[in-house]
């Protein structure tokens, strides 16, 4: 049997030397060789498994001492090293061996990367709501719309004739679709896991789509919409496209939005303003009417903004104290062990980003006294001071080396954008509004000239006006007028500076139209205050007339009551009522 196997063995071996090699195309080869160096590159992520394999490991507050103060002991002195070494080979092997691990696992947790950020809440690009008839079309499939469907890149939103659609996309802004409308996802791109970076484009074929713009910071994203040949871009803004056969309109109703057609260059329209675009007519910025503003469309769409920006708010809250819950180090242990003076100062920038967003959300606290609110207010400020520091640290390592402090750079100026998106929708009534401000201030304490230092205030007033707008739309008339009255004085600050330096012309372009923001603004906050006046008149002269009516009733009803009482205290002698002008009973009528 064994030589019958034998013989097989060597059959086998001669069929394969005979059998002519395998012909593989350059292609294939490349294909092959770029999946092995995939599958090599893979199994090297050595950094992300020492980071969760540490995340196990710790150290008393005792051992880690003593062991920074032996190696501080190395590092100081020849005297030392001579008086360690010594002591360190009188130790038997199994010591010297248990040394060297722990030594091993010191070093290793000395160059470990922790992410200490607070994590913002994700989330995906979804059909969040919908009534009537809606269908998503992919790839050429007509598929039946569900509530929180999520959508991808190149999917179409189609809408019949008595339906309305909701979609929210992952950088938190809206899109809410008419009936008989037709919208196209066109691009989705997140840039990194904060999503402070991000672009969204669409595209309104046909109907009417409005949309709500926020938390959108960084100078290179954008929420773009195409209509025909015409191209919207905004970062924060609310505004309406509508688009038929004969031409396509764009209303703004908040902050400003870039418009760019064929026929003209970008134009800033800002809110209270409108154009219509078509092949017959000339591009035409116009100011919008009340009666645009009282369409029942345009109302119901700012009341469903303010709840949006509420739910986003609430979500991003919940999602900060998860964050702060979930530190698998503690912050002093890591600052303990770290050596490197780069890594110790994004430790410490990283520490004072959470104890801001613990200092926020402790500002929610409605029973804080007001000694305990200057004390969180402190704490806010602190994390502009860290910032400083860090920038001064930066600064001292551009003298040797203006590319790595470029990326040192990006690491804070991110932080930054990550604060300013979470509290992009905090209106100027919630007691968080105050750290919004911090911020702000932060960003015009890092720019450079005076051109950029008129630009970074533009936005600041503009953003504050977006933010007057949304209290008028909640009622808060009188907290709106004051903030329009401050944003009047920051903006003859930004225009004295325009005019001393003799800006060029895109920045005198910007400071004129947050002068006509906040024109359209005081125009629409008058309005809404003799809307007020005149809705309490008509309360108050309701209320007399009612109060009048009531009162009449009342002398009717007492009237009658007395003489029913009157009536029914007349008897006869028999014990028979009569009531009224009832006639007697023929039984009675002798008496």
């Amino acid at each position: 049997m064994e030589e019958k196997n034998h013989q097989k063995s060597e059959n086998f071996e001669e069929v394969l030397k005979n059998l002519n090699k395998p012909q593989i195309s350059r292609s294939s080869k490349v294909r092959i060789k770029n999946s092995l160096f995939a599958s090599i590159n893979a199994d090297r992520n050595i950094t992300s498994f020492i980071q969760k394999t540490a995340f196990g490991v710790h150290l008393d507050s005792i051992r880690r001492a003593i062991i920074k103060e032996k190696i501080f002991e190395i590092i100081e002195g020849s005297s030392q090293k001579n008086y360690f070494l010594q002591r360190f080979l009188k130790f038997n092997k199994k010591f010297i061996s248990s040394a060297l691990v722990m030594f091993m696992c010191f070093t290793m947790f000395s160059f470990i990367s922790v992410d200490l950020r607070v994590a913002r809440a994700e989330t995906l690009t979804k059909l969040k709501s919908f009534e009537g008839n809606v269908n998503v079309i992919r790839n050429g499939e007509v598929l039946e719309a569900y509530p929180d469907m999520e959508l991808t890149e190149l999917d179409k939103i189609v809408t019949g004739r008595t339906a309305e659609a909701e979609i929210e996309y992952f950088d938190d802004s809206v899109s809410r679709l008419s009936s008989n409308t037709e919208l196209s996802i066109n691009q989705l791109s997140k840039g990194d896991i904060n999503a402070v970076k991000s672009y969204v484009e669409i595209s309104v074929d046909e109907g009417r789509v409005w949309s709500k713009v926020i938390n959108i910071v960084d100078e290179s994203s954008y929420f773009a919409v195409k209509a025909k040949d015409v191209s919207m871009r905004t970062r924060k803004a609310a505004f309406n496209v509508e688009n038929d056969q004969n031409e396509v309109k764009v209303e703004v109703f908040n902050h400003a939005v870039e418009v760019e057609s064929s026929k003209v260059n970008t134009e800033k329209i800002v809110s209270g303003q409108k154009v219509s675009l078509s092949s017959k007519s000339a591009f035409k910025v116009e100011n919008l009417d009340v009666n645009e503003n009282d369409d029942e469309w345009v109302e119901e769409n700012l009341r469903e903004d303010l709840a949006h920006l509420e739910e986003i708010e609430n979500r991003d809250v919940a999602k900060k104290k998860e964050s702060l819950e979930d530190s698998s180090l503690k912050e002093d242990a890591l600052l303990l062990i770290t050596f490197n003076d780069v890594k110790e100062k994004q430790l410490e920038l990283d520490i004072a980003e959470k104890k801001f967003v613990a200092a926020e959300l402790k500002l929610r606290n409605p029973e804080l006294s007001e000694d305990e609110r200057e004390d969180l207010e402190e704490e806010l400020a602190d994390f502009s001071g860290k910032i400083s520091d860090y920038y001064l640290f930066v600064e001292e390592i551009a003298e040797r080396d203006d590319e790595y402090a470029e990326e040192l750079m990006v690491y804070a100026e991110e932080i930054i954008l990550a604060r300013k998106k979470d509290l992009s929708v905090v209106l100027p009534d919630s007691p968080v509004y105050v750290a919004k401000e911090v911020i702000d201030d932060i960003q015009l304490s890092t720019v450079k000239t005076d051109s950029e230092l008129v630009e970074k205030k533009v936005e600041k007033a503009l953003d504050k006006l977006a933010d007057a707008e949304s209290l008028v739309q909640k009622g808060e008339s009188e907290l709106a007028a004051t903030v329009i009255d401050d944003t009047e004085k920051d903006l003859d600050e930004v225009k004295e500076i325009a005019d001393n330096e003799e800006a060029d012309e895109d920045i005198e372009e910007m400071v004129q139209d947050a002068y006509n923001v906040k024109e359209s603004l005081s125009e629409k906050l008058l309005i809404a205050d003799e809307q007020d006046d005149m809705s309490e008149a008509i309360t108050t002269t309701s209320i007399t007339n009612t109060a009048t009516q009531f009162d009449e009733e009342l002398v009717s009803e007492s009237v009658t009551t007395t003489q029913k009482d009157e009536s029914e205290q007349v008897e006869l002698k028999y014990g028979v009522e009569i009531v009224g002008d009832k006639a007697l009973s023929p039984m009675l009528s002798d008496f």
